[in-house]
């Protein structure tokens, strides 16, 4: 409420046509006190002012004073760039000039006293006092004089007018109970933040109310977007996400991801069911003093010799993860009578599909000549576009006379007799319709990963039947170790010197690779190189410890769930803006969704053993959240 005041006689508030009119939202130039009494002196300096094209607010007819009446002088003094004060003893002694010198003084304006008549300092208000007078009374030279007021009120004046419009807008936000919506945005709040920098060697000095205006404004509450605005924002995004998906873009990324989770499973150790015999440097090296004819790989007499020493020892089965695309040496024939007959022994041969390893990979290898064709395999693991073995083939359809004539691979081979020998389910049959969706295997089914499989968009073939390789970890130091000791690992020589028990033997899968580095079998995983006997022992653990031990296989979503999944972490990020609107803590509770989905992908992965999608969601959380505000805040600008 206004104080109790008695009618004045000096001013009154404008009438239509006194002085022009301003557009809505402009702001005048100056706004002249003065008392009823200088009124003829004051419209010589308006007529003046308004020659340079200034726009003033005068008071000039006198009305009775009342609340709508001080409200629109005190807009028009909040309005103005340059309050200037005409002093006189009636001016320096009215109570309502000293209410409008207050309020000038409040919104710290630029003021501009200016005598008249001639007053008692002691009189004058203490502000304007230690100001500079410019001096238009009648003994004064006017133009002179006149020269100096324009001056005065064009020094700064860019630096004014913003003065002026921050201190319309932080009393239209103090007015309104400080609503976030009328706080500064985007460019505007940077143009502010920079006129608050340079406001220190200027004057007007900031008002107390702009500076936390404009501080408020850079902490201030965001935008929040409506339901239709998440909705839009969400779907595109999810189309957005699915497109480049398919392109294969995130692929590599996101298999970068499964590696890092791949690489916080626990240790489970050795798998009792095997030994690897290691075809070293050396022994390739032994076998050549021997004067032994290896042709690329281990000789006749030394692998004869080998099984000589095995099979008294009773192991289930014996993998050849050799090629042996060649007959046997006639002074070996035991060794091909062993091939024939004993069916223990399973061998190798290769697809002509190729690993793009080398110029040679599409070339196709033969089985050993003596070894049956229900007790082959083929020798082909497959690549992910950066090269690392993440997914085993266990079968593929067959192709028309192909000189590998076996469906199943190495590991299914021998897998499937293990089972066989140990359980007595004979060899399974596989429908060429099952290639791809679902095969038993013991007590397992083992579904197969389809067209779109999680980071696999597009990327499956087709013809074959793919498991994702859930890798198991041994003793070591290192990952590199740990994924190469998932058994005992022994070398020819140490077979060859009998330096093998029975215990090392009996009822096992001995497998024998080559592992010498000039070989070059060796392959990437998620923990570093592997040698190929190792890998194929771990792709044939995973199906017998899936089969006997109800050991999980890695999974993943159906298509449709995926979907859902990364749309829900986008509802996430919609939540998150639309229940929290300062900056600041949308972006701490983005960071806190953000390690939910991580630490529910890392769960889902080492517990559930399910490779749930962790990059689409949180780039739809993250996209959703901020593409939802912006669309929020440009509605809004649009509505204003």
């Amino acid at each position: 409420m206004l104080p109790r005041f008695n009618s004045r006689s000096s001013k009154s508030i404008q009438p239509p046509g006194s002085t022009p009119n301003l557009p809505p939202g402009s702001t005048p130039d100056v706004f002249i006190s003065y008392s009823r009494r200088d009124k003829a002196f004051v419209q010589k300096l308006h007529d003046a002012l308004r020659q340079g094209d200034r726009d003033l607010w005068v008071d000039w007819q006198n009305i009775q004073p009342t609340e709508q009446w001080w409200k629109s002088i005190q807009s028009g003094i909040e309005a103005a760039n340059t309050f200037v004060f005409i002093l006189s003893p009636d001016s320096v002694t009215s109570e309502v000039c000293g209410w409008e010198i207050e309020h000038a003084i409040q919104n710290n304006k630029r003021l501009v006293p200016v005598i008249y008549r001639d007053v008692d300092p002691q009189q004058v208000h203490p502000t304007l006092s230690a100001l500079n007078w410019i001096f238009l009374r009648d003994q004064d030279n006017f133009e002179q004089g006149f020269q100096t007021l324009v001056t005065a009120i064009d020094t700064d004046l860019d630096y004014a007018k913003q003065h002026t419009r921050l201190q319309i807008k932080a009393l239209e936000w103090d007015r309104n109970h400080r609503e976030p919506s009328f706080l500064l945005r985007g460019k505007d709040l940077i143009q502010a933040e920079t006129w608050l920098q340079t406001s220190a060697t200027k004057a007007p000095a900031p008002t107390e109310l702009q500076v936390q205006y404009i501080t408020t404004s850079r902490q201030a509450p965001g935008y929040r977007p409506n339901l239709p605005t998440l909705l839009v924002t969400s779907a595109a995004m999810l189309l957005a996400i699915g497109g480049i998906r398919v392109t294969g873009l995130l692929e590599p990324v996101e298999l970068w991801v499964f590696d890092r989770m791949a690489q916080i499973k626990p240790v489970e150790g050795t798998d009792d069911r095997f030994l690897v015999i290691e075809v070293t440097e050396a022994d390739i090296k032994a076998q050549l003093q021997r004067n032994e004819n290896a042709r690329g790989t281990l000789s006749d007499v030394s692998l004869n010799r080998v099984l000589s020493e095995l099979l008294p020892y009773q192991p289930r089965l014996i993998g050849l993860d050799l090629y042996r695309d060649f007959t046997i040496d006639p002074q070996v024939q035991q060794l091909a009578q062993r091939f024939r007959t004993d069916n223990r022994i399973i061998g190798l041969c290769k697809l002509p599909n190729g690993d793009g390893r080398d110029p040679d990979s599409n070339r196709a290898i033969n089985p050993p000549p003596d070894i049956p064709k229900d007790r082959l395999g083929f020798s082909d693991v497959v690549y992910d576009v950066d090269s690392i073995v993440r997914k085993q083939m266990m079968v593929r359809k067959p192709l028309p006379e192909m000189p590998c004539p076996t469906i199943a691979s190495f590991s299914w081979a021998v897998a499937q007799h293990y089972l066989d020998r140990v359980q007595g389910t004979g060899l399974v049959k596989i429908a060429p319709d099952a290639i791809g969706r679902s095969i038993t295997l013991g007590k397992s089914q083992l579904p197969g990963l389809g067209l779109f499989s999680n980071a696999y968009q597009g990327s499956i073939d087709s013809e074959g039947h793919y498991l994702l390789l859930n890798y198991r970890l041994g003793p070591g130091k290192t990952a590199q170790e740990r994924v190469n000791n998932i058994a005992k690992r022994v070398t020819l020589e140490d077979v060859l010197n009998r330096q093998l028990t029975e215990q090392d033997v009996r009822d096992r899968i001995v497998l024998v690779g080559i592992t010498s580095e000039a070989n070059n079998d060796y392959f990437k995983t998620p923990y570093g190189p592997i040698m190929g006997v190792v890998l194929q022992a771990q792709m044939t653990s995973q199906l017998l410890s899936a089969a006997l031990n109800d050991r999980p296989l890695l999974q993943v979503w159906p298509l449709w769930l995926d979907v859902l999944w990364i749309w829900a972490w986008a509802g996430v990020g919609g939540a998150i803006v639309v229940l929290w609107l300062d900056p600041v803590r949308r972006g701490l509770f983005l960071g806190v969704a953000m390690g939910g989905l991580v630490g529910s992908a890392c769960l889902w992965f080492s517990l559930g053993s399910t490779w749930v999608p962790l990059l689409p969601p949180a780039f739809m959380m993250v996209t959703t959240a901020v593409i939802s505000v912006k669309m929020a805040a440009r509605q809004q600008q649009l509505r204003q």
